[in-house]
């Protein structure tokens, strides 16, 4: 099976970004090599949250609402075969859930899945975690609250496959990113994790069943190694950033991540337009393959 994952999209209605995303979309669709995806996931960050920075935040929510509008147009372009996957980011964050699924339907006479959730497939069991991402103190880091850590808990021990997880926020907790200012200095940005992360990471462990996590949210492709799950940011970079320009023009552009499974592994790949990549921002990513285990677990 084939999975495709954007992230962070951050969405202005430009013919730029339209032509990033519909690439993404085109290869989900099996216009580029032949064959279609089976699940295509949008990890979160779709629009700016405009309405809880603007000065006027009814104005600012309206823009949100314009930007999903025209999003959700550009995701429709999914065969209706592709089961489409969005989980919330901490810029989305100003819609309500309802709000954010109308508008994602719109136009749509099929389903779509929002929130917390699973899908078991033949060889793994993906699981969409939409832990909480609107709660965050400045600068202090998100806090996944009791519920979504039961979430994950009955996600994972009631699996008798191996997990693929998806959600917004890092799971990784080891390094803050750090970005290029317009002097080119390194500077720190946010704390991108979750402050009962330990929590978190011991639940994976203690399920055992992990053997990929992706996650979007720094806007930067990395591949750490927290136990027991590999951590992937899928990156889409759509728009300049509104408040760093210096890391909207330097960003890889349109990337998007591809996993094709069967019984014996998962083949990664970041595809997309690095040309723009800078030294600080580390390699292109290189493909890679992770052995999937024979799972033994019996669910009483």
């Amino acid at each position: 099976m084939r999975v495709v994952t954007v992230s962070d999209i951050h969405w202005r209605n430009t013919a730029e970004a339209r032509a990033m995303l519909e690439e993404a979309i085109c290869f989900a669709n099996g216009d580029i090599d032949g064959v279609r995806a089976d699940v295509f996931v949008d990890l979160g960050d779709r629009v700016q949250q405009q309405g809880l920075r603007a000065e006027n935040c009814y104005w600012g929510a309206f823009n949100d609402v314009r930007s999903l509008m025209s999003l959700s147009k550009v995701f429709n372009a999914l065969e209706r075969d592709v089961l489409r996957v969005h989980l919330d980011g901490n810029h989305d964050g100003a819609l309500s859930p309802v709000m954010t699924e109308a508008l994602l339907t719109d136009g749509l006479d099929y389903p779509i899945h929002t929130g917390h959730g699973f899908l078991d497939t033949d060889h793994v069991r993906l699981l969409f975690w939409n832990a909480n991402i609107r709660n965050s103190e400045s600068g202090a880091g998100y806090v996944a609250s009791d519920r979504d850590v039961v979430a994950l808990q009955m996600g994972l021990l009631t699996s008798r496959l191996p997990v693929v997880m998806f959600n917004h926020i890092a799971l990784d907790m080891s390094n803050t990113p750090q970005f290029q200012n317009e002097s080119g200095e390194l500077v720190d940005f946010y704390h991108p994790f979750y402050r009962n992360g330990e929590l978190i990471k011991d639940t994976i462990a203690e399920a055992g069943n992990v053997v990929l996590a992706m996650s979007g949210h720094i806007h930067r492709y990395k591949k750490p190694a927290p136990v027991p799950a590999t951590c992937l940011d899928a990156v889409i970079e759509a728009t300049q950033y509104l408040r760093l320009p210096a890391v909207g023009k330097d960003w890889s552009r349109g990337a998007f991540t591809v996993l094709d499974i069967d019984s014996k592994e998962i083949d990664v790949r970041v595809l997309g337009d690095f040309s723009r990549r800078q030294p600080w921002q580390g390699d292109a990513p290189e493909p890679f393959s992770l052995a999937l285990p024979q799972m033994s677990r019996v669910v009483g």
